[in-house]
């Protein structure tokens, strides 16, 4: 897949969030190379409030090419770039290659989570064409958060830089979420109205 700067994405929220005024209502919970195992345990494990997936997400036809620097998923099949037909985030399988998690199979989940007692508020995903995925996990969370097409690399940084920056200072979701999508203008990034809150 196209190389993204997810280590600097979290790099960039820890550090926000560390020298917030609320920094002691955040504990900050990563995993790199997830398998649907490793998301299965955090889930369950962390039992999180907020859960933010960052990486590669796809909802388009085979055989389209793709813009680099973007969050969308590619990959070289003969040398030759192509997409699938698929609808959901990726992750890993136990070899390391990629595996395709469908919407409908989230939004199980979220909702097995939710169900006794609200425990996730919100879902960030900071992926392309991920508000297809957010329609189905919406259902079960107060929040979802979802890019409407593909978003580039700097813009789905700054984003979710500025969106955890509005949180540890004391902003709701709504707030900071519109807080984000300013600054996303304020740098003079493009797809400000990528990233899309339902709620």
């Amino acid at each position: 897949t196209t190389q993204l700067r997810l280590g600097e994405e979290l790099r960039d929220v820890r550090e926000g969030l560390l020298r917030s005024r609320h920094r002691d209502k955040f504990d900050l919970e990563s995993r790199s190379a997830v398998r649907v195992a490793d998301f299965y345990r955090a889930m369950l494990d962390e039992s999180p409030n907020i859960v933010h997936f960052s990486g590669h997400g796809e909802t388009t036809s085979a055989g389209s090419t793709d813009v680099s620097g973007t969050r969308a998923l590619t990959w070289k099949h003969k040398g030759k770039v192509v997409r699938e037909m698929v609808s959901g985030i990726v992750m890993e399988d136990p070899n390391g290659s990629m595996k395709l998690v469908p919407h409908e199979a989230l939004g199980e989940l979220f909702e097995e989570l939710n169900r006794d007692r609200l425990v996730v508020q919100c879902v960030l995903l900071n992926a392309c064409h991920s508000a297809v995925q957010a329609e189905v996990i919406k259902a079960h969370v107060p929040y979802l958060i979802g890019m409407n097409q593909a978003v580039p690399d700097r813009t789905a940084i700054a984003f979710a830089t500025a969106f955890y920056d509005g949180l540890g200072s004391g902003k709701d979701i709504p707030t900071a979420f519109r807080l984000a999508r300013t600054y996303i203008r304020l740098e003079g990034l493009p797809g400000s109205d990528i990233p899309v809150l339902m709620d």
